[in-house]
């Protein structure tokens, strides 16, 4: 594993990363749009910081208050400075019903504990809606296995309706299936 992860970090893509078979699990799971954890999209801040990139609606990130652009200075009383992204959520996910304890940094001078039951989280990659004006709006929240069956169904949808027009929000994605990605 360390000589395959050090090949992917002598790429130099950011992109470009070995996942082990744990790993792999995880992201196959992810990819189905279901997994056990507390519901936040993370990524690093400018500074290379752990941030809460978006809580999901409904799920225990959202009901404990996480917010966009908090920073996840410690994970169950360790630090995250020298914590990849994938080591942190891999200790942020786990069984439905344990707890997790997070130290949040908001508005740079903030420091607040929040400890957060995790639960199994099934996250929709596509909502739609018309707005007013008769627009359709398209939220792809990522690429899955059933991206591009959602995606369909939301065009018919407009079509039936014949909205003047379409916003495609790709907003806050992750990414995901290529194939998704070409399908949509």
């Amino acid at each position: 594993d360390g000589l395959k992860t050090g090949l992917t970090e002598a790429t130099g893509d950011p992109y470009t990363e070995y996942f082990n078979p744990t790993q792999a699990k995880e992201l196959n799971s992810e990819l189905t749009g279901s997994f056990s954890g507390i519901g936040a999209q993370l990524g690093e801040d400018s500074n290379g910081h752990l941030e809460v990139i978006a809580p999901l609606v409904g799920t225990p990130a959202a009901k404990a208050g996480l917010l966009p652009h908090d920073l996840i200075i410690a994970v169950n009383g360790k630090s995250t400075s020298a914590t990849s992204i994938d080591s942190a959520v891999g200790e942020i996910r786990g069984v439905q019903g344990t707890k997790v304890t997070l130290t949040i940094l908001r508005n740079s001078n903030q420091q607040l504990n929040f400890t957060i039951t995790r639960d199994d989280i099934t996250v929709p990659s596509v909502n739609y809606q018309i707005l007013s004006g008769n627009i359709g709006y398209i939220q792809i929240n990522q690429f899955t296995n059933d991206t591009s069956a959602l995606a369909q169904k939301a065009a018919q949808s407009f079509k039936q309706t014949n909205v003047s027009g379409v916003i495609l929000d790709m907003r806050d994605n992750p990414g995901g299936l290529v194939e998704a990605a070409v399908n949509v």
